[in-house]
């Protein structure tokens, strides 16, 4: 539904710029990055859970 939608957009978003956030504060490491953002996309599916 709506709010389905709305919540995927929300964490597309906050991962956008997450994403953009750690490659400007990782550049030199890819890897680093991508287990960041894997951890915190981990976090955010947790706080999703417990506020919807």
């Amino acid at each position: 539904g709506d709010r389905n939608r709305a919540r995927k957009c929300k964490v597309e978003s906050e991962v956008k710029r997450l994403h953009f956030r750690a490659s400007r504060t990782w550049k030199s490491s890819a890897r680093v990055e991508i287990l960041w953002l894997f951890r915190r996309a981990q976090r955010w599916d947790v706080y999703s859970k417990v506020i919807l």
